[in-house]
């Protein structure tokens, strides 16, 4: 069912589908996550460890079943692969950390645990393939041209700013799903 789902799902993209364990020792996720998550994550995964108060952006609440950063459509779960290179190699401009010194198969564990909190990984009718993303056109006047005029047709500048910078007019209001401020990212700093 939903574990063969996923391991498909994994070996289509690439460098995890390497490393997928048949069965991730729950145990071990568990104390791990305890460990090195729940301070910020809670131990119910709902986001209110102790380390809450001082976060921003806050902890991820894992039992919502809403991650900000997967390449599945909005609403479906992340892959484990999206799961695994959160936690692999953090969240520039959050409290999110690397874990890259946990080993893969520690990782698996966790990734299983976080799994663990919210019904919508055993939610089948919730699972959509990843959107796959192909190697950018190279620059030229006309791809600059249309790039300029699809990020004027879908109000990119609101959030991002006419320069993209991150300082739109809607970049002071911006919330995420639980009305905490979230900034937009100022795109001149290139890829995080």
């Amino acid at each position: 069912g939903v574990l063969l789902r996923q391991t498909l799902m994994a070996l289509g993209v690439g460098l995890y589908a390497t490393m997928i364990q048949a069965q991730p020792d729950l145990k071990q996720g568990e104390a791990l996550y305890e460990r090195h998550c729940s301070a910020c994550h809670g131990e119910q995964g709902d986001g209110r460890g102790e380390a809450e108060r001082y976060l921003f952006p806050k902890a991820r609440d894992f039992t919502a079943g809403v991650f900000k950063f997967r390449s599945t459509p909005s609403g479906a779960p992340p892959t484990d692969e999206d799961l695994y290179r959160t936690a692999r190699y953090g969240v520039a401009g959050t409290s999110m950390p690397s874990f890259a010194r946990l080993s893969d198969g520690e990782l698996e564990s966790v990734i299983a645990h976080v799994k663990s909190f919210s019904d919508i990984f055993e939610d089948e009718d919730a699972w959509e393939s990843p959107i796959r993303i192909g190697r950018p056109p190279e620059p030229s006047a006309r791809s600059i041209a249309r790039g300029a005029a699809i990020y004027q047709d879908l109000e990119c500048d609101r959030c991002h700013g006419d320069k993209g910078r991150g300082d739109g007019p809607s970049a002071e209001k911006l919330t995420n799903d639980w009305d905490q401020p979230i900034r937009p990212y100022d795109l001149t700093r290139g890829p995080r």
